[in-house]
């Protein structure tokens, strides 16, 4: 019984988390402003920036969507981590890793002028901490801290 209600919570606050931002998909064929995709498989080693190999498609996927709308002048990639993290090295991890996703993309062939790297570190979190620490099980508040720690991009300035 318990892990059923953990896989539905899971999927409702997934289904919630992703189902009010995310508004573009990498299959769209015209995006606007402010459209958000926001993605929770692009990997990471441990408290390091190093992207896992096993995200490489999905980034490479990205790539081929910036190329074919070129009409994107401007995309933030925003790096987010739960608040389980030091402060002080939170910054500089979620920094480093929207970077890392940044240089990726930029050798696939993207201008660097077209992708704003941003930390956000566990400053916006989607779940608060006084939601999570609420939760009565450890699944719960895993899953909690899974769904704040993501990478959003945001489409911030089109041209022709």
């Amino acid at each position: 019984m318990g892990m059923k209600k953990f896989i539905f919570l899971f999927f409702m606050i997934g289904f919630v988390g992703v189902g009010k931002c995310q508004t573009f998909t990498l299959a769209d064929t015209s995006v606007q402003k402010f459209d958000m995709l926001r993605v929770y498989h692009i990997q990471f080693y441990l408290a390091k920036s190093d992207i896992f190999p096993n995200s490489y498609p999905f980034l490479d996927s990205l790539a081929d969507f910036l190329n074919r709308h070129q009409e994107i002048k401007v995309m933030e990639v925003r790096c987010h981590l739960d608040t389980r993290w030091v402060a002080e090295s939170s910054i500089r991890l979620s920094g480093k890793r929207a970077f890392a996703i940044v240089d990726y993309l930029v050798q696939k062939g993207i201008h660097p002028n077209r992708l704003i790297p941003m930390s956000y570190d566990d400053s916006k979190p989607l779940i608060s901490d006084q939601e999570i620490n609420e939760m009565k099980t450890d699944a719960e508040k895993n899953a909690a801290h899974y769904l704040n720690r993501r990478i959003e991009f945001v489409i911030m300035e089109l041209g022709e």
